[in-house]
């Protein structure tokens, strides 16, 4: 019994043993998935399996999660594996899914198997490819489609061409790719990678000529006709990720899908203010289908969004160069943009329309103007002495009315009754106003005391529009007031010329007082003669002071016996004029 005991002890510890050592080797493996990245496109249904390898430990405790979140509601057991359903994912929940065991509190870390990471990456649909072929004998074809962007990894997309073509069912089981589809081997995994420039090209492309060479070779012998059905179905898939997205099919025909190349000696001519021809040559590399070439002229004004497309036949299947059309019905002074493709037809779309080129650029000529501005009635006024300036405003036509460069405008006015309105020019006085401002002007030294009339003209370098209505210029009434003088301080300048004039006369005035001092004093200092200061009495007695001959005729020496003689007027008036004689005598000593 011990034995026994034993030997199942051993047998157990041996398993375990084994267990444990199992579960460490295959714990790289333990977990998988089908594919690292997968690509899925936005509101479709995302499915994930995680693959249970193994021992079936912790088999209860795996599911998966997303940025730390798990998701179990999401996840249901098929068999061995672990299966996720998103259903309408859309693009903010891109990002890397783990397949993982979670509630490991209990377990030892080296026994947890790794986790499984799937990047999800969603986005659109790869878009339908486009057949071109350059219509000779032997055809060229190739095969042309958008590149998905990616922006929500560094991982650079690569894609499949596949194919599927059977004569004897006229290709009608190629309906539903994949079913029926072959990848093209020599596009096994297409780039979109210029090496030159190590950008991403906008245009994924694969020459498909070896497999139309291959399957109609008689299209390559130009001496054999070209007998059945040349039609090839075509779609494009990715080739580093796993998806189930598909693009739309295609089909390529060499003798149909010919890509027309661009035409050459583009020009404008003939341009008015609202017509212009656009002419040009024929591509010189179309062949045979030059004379049944379609151009496609698209014709937009710049300040719109909208556009014409002309469809452009010529009548004459042998004229290759000077080709016309002529644009009418548009806007004067307006900037319209051309571009300009051929076709082979129309009818099948862009796989034969050529790239457009252009835009070439036309500006049509300007008009004269047809609408008026309209003078508004609040003016203002500035009064000096008996005349008024008056500030104008006006206001522009509606801009379906004129177009081109306003040069100037004319103010026409005149003294003028009210009961003179108008809208013919006013003969007049005439201002021409440059531009300064496009809606003000003025009008200086009018009467304050009369009526004006006034009406104005706007001009652009073609010639003036009409006239507009004449609005009037009220009086203005002065008062006549006496001239007061204004108590005002000078200001800087006057005080300053002020200063001046005070100073230079100041400084007159000084140098004449000063001029007046020194002429005294040089006068006062100038030597008089000697006798100058004697007394009066010293100079009468060197005069001569004896009685004068008239004197002694009238009174002969006759001495005085107290009594007067009786004088007559003429001795009177002789002896005051010898009296006189003696006071100036005196006054001059």
């Amino acid at each position: 019994m011990e034995e026994y005991r034993r030997c199942t002890f051993r047998l157990l510890f041996q398993f375990h043993v084994s267990l444990l050592y199992l579960v460490i080797r295959s714990r790289a493996d333990f977990l998988l998935v089908e594919a690292p990245v997968v690509y899925v496109i936005s509101g479709t249904d995302l499915t994930l399996n995680c693959e249970i390898n193994g021992s079936v430990i912790l088999t209860d405790q795996v599911s998966w999660k997303h940025n730390g979140v798990w998701l179990h509601n999401l996840t249901h057991r098929v068999d061995r594996k672990l299966q996720l359903v998103i259903p309408r994912i859309h693009e903010q929940q891109h990002g890397v899914y783990q397949c993982s065991v979670f509630n490991v509190s209990k377990q030892s870390v080296n026994l947890l198997p790794r986790d499984a990471n799937v990047t999800v990456l969603i986005g659109a649909r790869i878009r339908k490819p486009q057949c071109e072929s350059n219509g000779r004998i032997p055809p060229t074809t190739l095969l042309l489609w958008n590149t998905v962007k990616n922006e929500q990894s560094d991982l650079q997309f690569t894609y499949h061409v596949l194919f599927c073509y059977n004569p004897s069912s006229q290709n009608e089981f190629c309906l539903h790719p994949p079913r029926g589809y072959s990848m093209f081997k020599h596009c096994p995994a297409v780039l979109p990678l210029d090496l030159l420039s190590n950008n991403i090209k906008p245009i994924s492309e694969c020459n498909v000529t070896l497999l139309f060479s291959t399957f109609f070779p008689n299209m390559f012998d130009p001496a054999k006709p070209v007998s059945g059905n040349p039609k090839i179905h075509f779609v494009i898939s990715f080739g580093n990720v796993q998806s189930e997205s598909y693009s739309h099919k295609t089909i390529c025909d060499p003798t149909e899908s010919v890509k027309c190349t661009k035409p050459e000696n583009i020009r404008t001519m003939n341009v008015t203010s609202r017509t212009f021809s656009f002419v040009w040559d024929a591509p010189k590399d179309m062949d045979v289908f030059k004379a049944f070439l379609h151009y496609l002229l698209v014709i937009t004004a710049a300040d719109t969004s909208q556009n014409k497309t002309v469809d452009f036949v010529s009548l004459d299947p042998f004229k290759m160069v000077n080709l016309s059309h002529s644009f009418i019905k548009l806007r004067p002074y307006a900037l319209y943009h051309v571009y300009i493709a051929c076709s082979v037809s129309p009818v099948l779309g862009d796989s034969t329309t050529g790239e457009y080129i252009g835009p070439f650029s036309v500006r049509t000529l300007e008009e004269e103007p047809g609408g008026h501005p309209r003078i508004d009635g609040n003016m203002t006024f500035t009064i000096h002495g008996k005349h008024k300036d008056v500030g104008l405003k006006w206001t522009l036509p509606n801009t379906d009315t004129w177009n081109g460069r306003i040069t100037h405008f004319v103010l026409h006015y005149k003294v003028a009754n009210e009961s003179e309105a108008t809208a013919e020019p006013i003969a007049g006085q005439v201002k021409v106003l440059s531009i300064v401002s496009n809606t003000t002007g003025n009008l200086i030294d009018l009467w304050a005391n009369e009526t004006y009339a006034v009406n104005i003209q706007m001009c652009t370098r073609v010639g003036c529009g009409p006239v507009s209505q004449a609005i009037y210029i009220p009086v203005i009434k002065v008062q006549v007031s006496k001239p007061v003088k204004p108590s005002r301080e000078p200001g800087p300048k006057e005080r300053s010329n002020y200063l001046l004039i005070v100073g230079l006369v100041s400084g007159i005035i000084l140098l004449c007082v000063v001029s007046a001092f020194i002429a005294i004093y040089f006068w006062k200092k100038k030597p008089r003669p000697k006798n100058s200061r004697l007394p009066l009495s010293e100079v009468i007695k060197d005069k001569d002071t004896s009685p004068s001959p008239l004197y002694e005729m009238r009174y002969g020496g006759q001495e005085s016996d107290g009594e007067y003689d009786v004088v007559s007027p003429s001795d009177r008036n002789t002896a005051q004029r010898s009296d006189s004689q003696t006071e100036q005598l005196k006054t001059e000593i």
